[in-house]
């Protein structure tokens, strides 16, 4: 039976409300982002919005804007097909498609059609998306630091293209240090990396750069998307759980505030709960201040933080703020105010522009929760001082609540046409 199809674009997930039976397509859209050329579509969904019923395969086909075939697949009319409910177009069904096609890499950036081939052989246009480059930011110190805050974020990510005639490869990997036994094994640092690979057989020649400028996002777990790597996980449970364990052990035994500042800077970890886009430790507020940590989150706030002893007190006996906790917001205040003043030659310094950052605000680590009555000590917490209270109990709770949920890093995948057993190889 004849049926018309048009093509909605793609997506990341596919959920249906069980109450509502309504689908959910997380990220639809024809316009497809991506960091690095070539990736292939493999983990992702195609949509297709279908009138009528199809009862034969159908043959869809990737065609660039130039004419060049970039790929073709076959529709089986027992695929799942889902209602579109409350819309105008009640005679439509929508169809998500699981997409497993790793023989399907796209090698660069444009517009493609696709086409449907009729029962008569004729083709017809169903709908048209773009693949676009997207890029990264700096592979820098900060980002580096940032990513030692993320319990999620990976330590080494590699990456594998070959050849599916003569199965020569080449290899590259970024890390949060350089690996030479990878390199030892023919692995390329990613900044390493040709412009081009050759191949022996000379079929298989893709363009590295973008391989080049943008591999190091992936070391963000949040950049996961295109199902081509090979990824180490920064922290497993067991690290949290370490972690957690020498902090707990450290603030028993009533340690300076340098102890405690150089144990955060070696497991920054413990400052996740702040997400951080980049990191700077001991970072100057111009040339009066220094303060002993600073976070950029997505958001472009920009944390100063002060650590301070955990022994200092924050109330007194009748409820009031401590002098010690005083002069502690105080001092982050006057950061605040000359940042606040001198704001472009204070970023500036930072490697930022004031694009970057939407406010400063301040972070004050301090003390402990025990000696305190729990209600006095919440609204202390959730008063506005000047600058954000967090304790050391903050920190160790937030710390063991990731010793259960920390999620693995993402699977094995290389781009290509199965598992080659082929070695490193081919020329630049």
């Amino acid at each position: 039976m004849a049926c018309d199809i048009a093509f909605l674009g793609f997506a990341d997930k596919s959920l249906m409300n069980p109450t509502t039976t309504k689908l959910n397509l997380v990220g639809l859209s024809p316009i497809l982002a991506t960091y690095i050329f070539p990736f292939d579509l493999n983990g992702r969904f195609m949509v297709l919005a279908i009138r009528g019923v199809p009862t034969d395969p159908v043959k869809l086909t990737f065609v660039w804007s130039s004419g060049e075939v970039l790929g073709s697949f076959t529709l089986e009319p027992e695929g799942e097909v889902r209602e579109v409910s409350d819309t105008q177009f009640s005679p439509w069904t929508m169809m998500p498609i699981p997409l497993s096609i790793k023989s399907l890499p796209v090698d660069h950036p444009g517009e493609a059609i696709l086409k449907q081939t009729l029962p008569d052989g004729s083709e017809v246009n169903i709908g048209l998306c773009e693949f676009v480059q997207a890029e990264g930011e700096e592979y820098s110190e900060p980002f580096l630091a940032a990513l030692k805050l993320d319990p999620r974020s990976t330590k080494l990510v590699r990456i594998v293209l070959h050849c599916k005639s003569c199965l020569d490869r080449v290899g590259a990997y970024v890390g949060i240090e350089r690996n030479p036994e990878l390199e030892a094994s023919g692995f390329y640092w990613f900044r390493d990396l040709p412009d081009k690979f050759h191949c022996g057989c000379g079929r298989f020649s893709p363009d590295l750069t973008s391989i080049k400028r943008n591999l190091h996002v992936y070391l963000k777990a949040s950049s996961f998307s295109d199902g081509l790597f090979v990824a180490e996980p920064a922290y497993l449970p067991e690290d949290i759980k370490r972690i957690s364990t020498s902090f707990r052990q450290l603030l028993d035994s009533d340690p300076r505030e340098e102890v405690v500042q150089q144990f955060i800077e070696h497991e920054p970890l413990l400052l996740h709960q702040i997400p951080a886009k980049k990191m700077w430790v001991k970072p100057p507020v111009l040339t009066k201040y220094k303060c002993d940590f600073a976070i950029l989150t997505p958001q472009k706030i920009l944390y100063l933080i002060e650590i301070e002893a955990p022994s200092r007190r924050l109330l007194v006996k009748g409820g009031d703020r401590a002098g010690d906790l005083n002069h502690a917001i105080d001092q982050v205040t006057d950061w605040l105010h000359h940042a606040n003043e001198h704001r472009g030659a204070f970023l500036d310094g930072l490697g930022l522009s004031k694009d970057d950052v939407a406010n400063i605000e301040g972070v004050v680590v301090m003390g402990r929760d025990g000696p305190y009555d729990a209600e006095r000590l919440r609204k202390l917490k959730g008063t506005t001082l000047g600058a954000k209270l967090i304790t050391y109990d903050d920190l160790l709770e937030s710390i063991d609540l990731l010793s259960t949920s920390l999620m693995r890093a993402p699977s094995v995948e290389f781009l290509g046409y199965g598992s080659p057993s082929g070695r490193l190889s081919g020329s630049a």
